[in-house]
Formats: C-alpha cells, sequence, structure tokens
C-alpha cells in the first residue's frame, strides 16, 4: 500500500500519455512482449525515444531481455546497462497450487 502523502503523486499512463513531459522516477514496463510474441510496438524507435527521455533522475525498465534483444536498439540499451553494472536478472519460478 502507498502512503497516503505519495498517493497523489503516482501516475500510471501509457508512453504516448507522457509525450512532452518529465518526471522524476519512471517505471517503464515492457512486461506484454515475450519472446514468441516479439516486442510490438517497443519496436517503433520515436515511441522508445519517449519512454526513454521522460525520467528526470531514474528509469527502470521491466521487460523480457530475450526478446527485447531482437530489437537493435533495445539491444544495445542492456547491453550498455550491463557494461555499466545497471541491469539486474531476475528469473522468476512460479509455483501454481489450486484452491478447493
Amino acid at each position: 500500500m502507498v502512503p497516503e502523502p505519495y498517493y497523489n503523486k503516482i501516475e500510471f499512463n501509457t508512453v504516448d500519455g507522457f509525450q512532452g513531459r518529465e518526471k522524476d522516477i519512471i517505471i517503464f514496463s515492457c512486461v506484454r512482449v515475450g519472446e514468441d510474441k516479439g516486442i510490438g510496438f517497443l519496436q517503433d524507435i520515436r515511441r522508445m525515444n519517449v519512454a526513454l527521455t521522460r525520467a528526470k533522475s531514474s528509469l527502470f525498465i521491466l521487460g523480457n531481455k530475450a526478446a527485447l534483444e531482437s530489437n537493435s536498439q533495445w539491444k544495445a540499451l542492456i547491453q550498455d546497462a550491463i557494461q555499466r553494472g545497471f541491469y539486474t536478472d531476475v528469473s522468476v519460478k512460479f509455483k501454481f497450487c489450486s484452491f478447493s
């Protein structure tokens, strides 16, 4: 739960919704991409530019590395983050259970 003083300061929006604006911290979710699905609109370099240039101080990108690396621009961005020590690989294994 987000503490009340911060609740009104959090904004959720699409890449296009941030066109021409900036925020201190951006969490950019690319989690809908997948190795078998491609990267969709993220292939558009103009949208990538908007997504990557809206953060004033911190940018966090969440996504499928293998899928994003299928695009040369995203691959270069990921490799740069790895080289600078700003990449974290998080593997999550889900254990599904049924509730009766």
